[in-house]
């Protein structure tokens, strides 16, 4: 049965990613009002070292990076003092289309070209990875000192077939596109491109949220049974 997280276990909960998207939805639909937000740079810097083979492995080794980057930076802050009841989220998304991984476009001429292959009469999928993190405070060393709980969620989604070059190119003009894996953005003006979608529209806007919940409840659990600090 599904229940709300029971979020007040955790002093502090610190989101690695600057998204806008990903802010707004925790904070507006997830309730988490004191939220701390904590960019990570580890996907700039891992991009070209991660195998992208496996899509599930590509963004969940993505979010596994940036949320330990944020939380060993955090520990360090604090003179290497583990603050145990701190829940840190990582997340990754991408979009998967025809056996390619699609992130962010490098320019208009790219957002473009992802536009006019979304058209065509075949779905493509929205994948996103989140990654939970706490400091487990009965190990020290390095490889042990974190407890980890990820999960992946895939949304579908259709464009509508008949979306001509003038439509796409004054959509890429707005700007919107540039900062959002596979170009567009379903919570704007891209909502006009999209015919339908199956699966979680948040997770198509950068983050799973109910997915998340579930998840996050379990992982509480998990902690309790494992008598830590919960």
């Amino acid at each position: 049965m599904f229940s709300v997280p029971k979020l007040n276990v955790f002093e502090r909960i610190i989101l690695a990613s600057g998204s806008p998207r990903r802010k707004e939805i925790l904070e507006n639909k997830g309730g988490l009002s004191n939220l701390i937000i904590s960019p990570s740079t580890y996907e700039e810097e891992n991009k070209g070292l991660v195998d992208k083979l496996d899509v599930y492995k590509y963004i969940t080794d993505i979010a596994v990076g940036k949320v330990k980057q944020v939380a060993l930076l955090d520990k360090s802050k604090m003179d290497g003092v583990v603050h145990t009841k701190t829940l840190y989220i990582g997340a990754d998304t991408i979009v998967f289309h025809k056996g390619k991984i699609l992130e962010k476009p490098t320019d208009k001429k790219d957002a473009l070209s992802m536009l006019k292959e979304f058209r065509k009469d075949v779905d493509h999928q929205v994948c996103s990875a989140v990654v939970l993190l706490v400091f487990n405070e009965k190990n020290s060393t390095s490889q042990d000192q974190f407890e980890i709980h990820s999960f992946h969620e895939t949304t579908d989604v259709k464009f509508t077939s008949g979306l001509s070059d003038e439509i796409l190119e004054h959509y890429v003009d707005t700007g919107e596109p540039m900062d959002k894996a596979g170009g567009y953005g379903i919570q704007g003006l891209g909502a006009q491109l999209i015919e339908s979608i199956h699966g979680d529209y948040y997770n198509v806007m950068g983050f799973p949220l109910y997915r998340f919940c579930q998840e996050l409840n379990m992982f509480i659990e998990t902690l309790q049974c494992k008598s830590l600090f919960l």
